[in-house]
């Protein structure tokens, strides 16, 4: 929690840029070939509590930028010290959450047979750089050999644009489907290319079909037992 003598407490995310570079769209082509979950996956999956929005910046990084107060100011107002320093990033949580909500709404938009959601979801793509506070960069397409093969990357300017932009490859190949688990259980987000998938994973397929399974047997031992 931060806050001012003039402003209002803001609940937000602090830390520090560990300094290492994370090539989200390689985990992309990667996670996708290999029927893994990828980053924007992962995003739209995330809880949507302090604990989960911290894992998933560990894992890959700050979302947004805030056009909050400054926090070094914040801290100076308060009589403590802080010491500038550019490796250190900060944001709100509101603001985060704005952004994964504008994600998922995407997301069910994608999924839908309605066909004015094809619309709705054509000026929400148009709208999503809005929600970037932060200055948008060309995109640099890049390649990259690991092991004998090529890898196809993106540089963009933040891992936001990033997020969308593995939407639109998903939505821009033909034959892949946007779908939310059918284990009630689970419900997240996922995408294949296989016309009658509707798990996220065969372990959620193998629980769903178990459970089924044994309320449907209950249900028969249960009316041998009254008859």
């Amino acid at each position: 929690m931060i806050s001012s003598p003039n402003a209002a407490a803001v609940e937000a995310i602090v830390g520090r840029e560990s300094g290492r570079h994370i090539d989200v769209f390689r985990h992309y082509y990667e996670r996708r070939r290999e029927a893994q979950k990828p980053p924007h996956h992962e995003f739209a999956n995330t809880h949507s509590n302090p604990e989960g929005i911290a894992g998933f910046t560990a894992r890959w990084g700050p979302l947004i930028k805030d056009r909050l107060p400054n926090p070094f100011n914040i801290f100076s107002a308060q009589g403590k010290r802080w010491k500038p320093d550019p490796e250190v990033f900060w944001f709100s949580i509101d603001t985060w959450l704005e952004h994964q909500s504008y994600f998922r709404k995407m997301l069910e938009l994608a999924r839908s047979r309605r066909v004015s959601a094809k619309g709705e979801l054509a000026e929400m793509f148009e709208r999503w750089s809005g929600l970037e506070l932060a200055s948008f960069e060309p995109l640099k397409p890049r390649i990259q050999i690991q092991g004998g093969r090529l890898l196809p990357s993106m540089q963009v300017s933040g891992l936001w644009e990033s997020l969308c932009l593995m939407l639109w490859e998903d939505l821009s190949v033909s034959g892949i489907r946007i779908l939310r688990c059918a284990d009630p259980n689970c419900a997240n987000y996922f995408s294949t290319d296989r016309p009658r998938k509707k798990f996220c994973s065969r372990q959620h397929s193998l629980r769903f079909y178990k459970r089924l399974w044994a309320r449907k047997n209950l249900r028969g031992w249960r009316a041998k037992r009254r008859s």
